[in-house]
């Protein structure tokens, strides 16, 4: 018995010695696991102005569903069609709304201009934001990466105790530096840098991350229709603009992963991959916001049109839309969300 104590105990000296030695690889702060909602931003169908009445509606129904985690004013939010006040107002407005529910909001203040993303970032630490992101310029783009990450640590630095995360997506920023690269350049560098939103299809370049320095950083997958892959190299959660109206099967993803159930995960990401689908080619036909369009034919809450470049959706465009979203309803009814029961 003496002899089992000893090396009882000295296994365990070990392992606190394993996990004190490996602290310092990792970032200090909360990571996000599951999903996090990039939600729309209202607008008055009738004169393009911001609407946030709608936000405590979507609020309880992303609770409903299971997502935990709120990313305001992001590209599904038209962070840049919005103005400084117009981005404060609506931020302040999640932050008053998200306590009820134990949700966290990460404020995205990404533009173009470092000084306006300053009053953003003072704002949302002012009133309560868990965490900060931050895309690059996408007018005067930096020119490397050290361009990139000297902009970044600027905007951070405002926050310093608060998570930072990188709002990677080159589709829309034109900027396409491998992440990999970015973080051993951008380790040390930026203090609070506690992961990236990764919106790029580069599985190998999200796994390097995701690996990077023993899992240092928190890493969160944005292609909603390549979830299961990406939890399959080791995604700690998910930032998708299905996540607004379809949590419940996403989670359903997650969860059937988690428990090894791989023919139940394959069957949800199939019909997130063909929800997904089928609305971007309603997207295609109309030069619409396809996303808001669903969340009005769904009404989870309506959340009105998108302000221009975005054309307004027509009856024929609108119809089409129900149409495809009834078709889906009944095709994945083994797997669809509550809503398909009154479609």
């Amino acid at each position: 018995d003496r002899t089992f104590a000893v090396v009882h105990w000295t296994m365990r000296a070990l392992e606190l010695f394993t996990v004190v030695l490996l602290l310092p690889q990792y970032s200090c702060f909360e990571r996000v696991h599951g999903l996090v909602a990039p939600v729309f931003t209202p607008i008055h169908a009738s004169n393009g102005t911001l609407n946030v009445n709608p936000i405590p509606a979507q609020a309880e129904y992303l609770n409903r569903t299971g997502v935990r985690y709120i990313f305001t004013m992001g590209s599904t939010g038209e962070s840049v069609d919005f103005d400084t006040q117009e981005r404060i107002k609506v931020t302040r407005k999640w932050l008053e709304v998200t306590p009820k529910y134990g949700q966290r909001v990460i404020t995205h203040v990404g533009c173009d201009s470092v000084m306006e993303a300053k009053q953003l970032v003072e704002d949302a630490v002012k009133h309560g934001t868990w965490a900060i992101a931050a895309m690059a310029p996408t007018y005067i783009k930096p020119a490397s990466l050290e361009a990139l990450i000297q902009t970044l640590k600027f905007i951070a630095d405002l926050a310093p105790t608060k998570p930072f995360y990188y709002y990677h997506i080159p589709v829309m920023t034109g900027l396409h530096f491998k992440m990999y690269d970015f973080l051993k350049m951008a380790d040390g560098v930026i203090p609070n840098l506690a992961g990236i939103k990764f919106t790029d299809y580069d599985i190998m370049d999200f796994q390097l991350c995701v690996e990077f320095k023993n899992k240092k950083y928190n890493m969160l997958y944005g292609h909603d229709e390549q979830l299961l892959s990406a939890l399959v190299v080791g995604a700690d959660g998910a930032v998708g603009t299905t996540y607004n109206m379809n949590g419940e099967l996403q989670n359903k993803i997650i969860d059937a992963y988690n428990k090894k159930d791989l023919q139940l995960a394959n069957r949800a990401q199939l019909a997130t991959t063909t929800f997904v689908w089928e609305l971007i080619n309603v997207g295609m036909s109309c030069s619409c916001d396809q996303w808001k369009l669903a969340m009005d034919i769904l009404n989870i809450p309506n959340v009105g049109p998108a302000r221009l470049p975005f054309l307004p959706w027509t009856n024929e465009v609108k119809a089409a839309a129900t149409a495809a979203l009834k078709k889906w309803c009944t095709d994945f009814k083994d797997v669809a969300p509550t809503y398909c029961k009154k479609m």
